[in-house]
């Protein structure tokens, strides 16, 4: 047997500010069973221009991994973009 797991990255428009640029995902409804960590990987890597192609940096880039996720594989990219935006990550 193995483990479901979900791997998302999300290109923002806007900087998400928080004190904690990682962190667990767990205990959240939405999540379905599943838990996992956060990564602002703006805010933890010195070359935020490379994560955007080379481009300008428009936002912060988020790095979620998600274990356990087997409940969460049937909902739409939508929907799993909102559950991140919405629901998990720090405001």
């Amino acid at each position: 047997p193995g483990i479901d797991v979900m791997s998302v990255r999300l290109w923002l428009d806007g900087t998400v500010a928080t004190r904690s640029p990682s962190n667990v995902l767990a205990g959240f409804g939405g999540l379905r069973g599943a838990g996992g960590t956060y990564f602002l990987l703006d805010q933890l890597q010195d070359d935020a221009a490379a994560l955007w192609g080379g481009e300008a940096p428009r936002g912060s880039v988020v790095a979620a991994d998600l274990y356990g996720a087997g409940a969460l594989l049937s909902l739409s990219d939508e929907e799993i973009v909102r559950l991140l935006a919405e629901e998990l990550l720090p405001r």
